[in-house]
């Protein structure tokens, strides 16, 4: 039987079919193999992708610190000079009032302090009023009759000058106030000093650093 026509007919068959199947199995090994390295291969470029996306975003945000970081630098660099400016600014103004207490041991600060009464009285439109000074000043001799009479004469009204029992804690100059306590003129000289300050901080500044402005 083995040499008959159904049997060599079987025979190929079983042949045919088992060299298709190794056809068949090996395709499917390179099939494999090439679904393998594509797999690979695309891992391979999301990763990269991945990296990539991570590294631009740190750099992002390291740029973003930086820039925040050196305005932030910057600006406490500014704020410390304006804070250095000020105690400069603030200390020359200390040396003025200590300047302005030592006059007031000096002959001509009794016509000063005539003066800023006056001024003051002027100022609070005349009537009777009352002159307010620091212990000092208070014990010293003031010709207030005779101020009344320059203010009441370049005023044009009747003017009484008189000297209040009430002390106050300034280096010197005067306050003067209706009889009433409506109107008062602050003519000390710590308020003289603080209404001069506007106009002689910028001048000072420019004094103090002219020097750096140039650098």
């Amino acid at each position: 039987m083995s040499d008959s026509p159904a049997s060599k007919l079987v025979s190929k068959i079983l042949k045919d079919s088992d060299e298709q199947t190794k056809i068949i199995i090996n395709e499917a090994r390179i099939s494999s193999a090439g679904l393998r390295e594509e797999r690979v291969k695309e891992i391979k470029e999301k990763a990269e992708t991945n990296c990539e996306k991570v590294l631009n975003s740190a750099k992002l945000e390291a740029a973003i610190i930086i820039r925040r970081e050196t305005v932030n630098v910057k600006i406490k660099t500014r704020w410390k000079i304006l804070s250095q400016k000020r105690n400069f600014i603030d200390e020359a103004f200390k040396k003025a009032e200590q300047q302005f207490e030592s006059s007031t041991k000096q002959e001509t600060y009794g016509k000063m302090l005539s003066s800023l009464i006056i001024e003051a009285a002027k100022a609070a439109g005349g009537g009777n009023l009352e002159i307010l000074l620091n212990e000092s000043d208070a014990k010293r001799k003031l010709p207030v009759k005779e101020l009344s009479k320059t203010v009441s004469s370049e005023l044009g009204t009747d003017v009484n000058i008189m000297i209040s029992r009430k002390k106050i804690g300034v280096v010197g100059g005067v306050l003067v106030q209706t009889a009433d306590g409506k109107t008062k003129i602050d003519n000390t000289l710590e308020a003289i000093l603080e209404r001069s300050r506007k106009d002689l901080e910028p001048k000072i500044s420019e004094i103090l650093f002219k020097d750096a402005v140039k650098k």
